[in-house]
């Protein structure tokens, strides 16, 4: 099969018996040959996105919204919205509003351990909390990082050098044989 019965046969070819033709126009770059499809019907050369539009009405080559020559503009695409009666209502996170600093400090706790196990940095235990609760993690948070140098650190690093000493801490301050006035228990 010619070259020129093979460029009529592809501008013929349609979906569906639609009797429009498939795909937009393109100009080759290296022939200047008018296409549609991914390859120039005349030489083979791939079709680029760059290439300019060709105005279905005066033939004019484009770029942008609508021809500058005619001013035609293409119709836009319409997009099927599914539509169901009643009435508007303001959606409200209820949940997430709700949720008690301990709520907050589990999660935070969860999002380390997540971190962790992907071996990944402390900022993506960041990212997963701020996904359920809109804000990024703050300091009224225990464990949080403070400063570029913690944000930078692995979570599996973060946790050794920073969660893990300060519950250590903790634990030895519940455990302490001595009390605040400094008596023996």
């Amino acid at each position: 099969m010619d070259w020129v019965l093979a460029k009529t046969e592809a501008s013929k070819v349609t979906p569906e018996g639609d009797g429009k033709p498939k795909g937009r126009l393109h100009t080759c770059g290296k022939c200047k040959t008018v296409f549609r499809g991914n390859y120039c019907t005349n030489c083979g050369t791939p079709a680029s996105k760059a290439d300019p539009y060709v105005c279905k009405k005066c033939g004019e080559q484009y770029r942008g919204p609508q021809c500058p020559k005619c001013g035609y503009q293409p119709e836009r695409a319409a997009k099927n919205v599914r539509m169901k009666k009643g009435e508007l209502e303001e959606r409200r996170r209820t949940a997430l509003r709700d949720a008690t600093p301990d709520d907050k400090q589990r999660y935070w706790d969860k999002c380390v351990g997540i971190a962790i196990g992907k071996r990944t940095k402390i900022g993506s235990a960041a990212h997963l909390y701020r996904e359920k609760y809109g804000v990024w993690p703050n300091n009224e948070l225990r464990g949080v990082p403070r400063g570029k140098m913690e944000w930078n650190l692995s979570a599996r690093d973060y946790y050794q050098d920073v969660i893990a000493p300060m519950k250590h801490r903790a634990t030895c301050e519940v455990y302490s044989p001595i009390n605040p006035e400094g008596a023996l228990t």
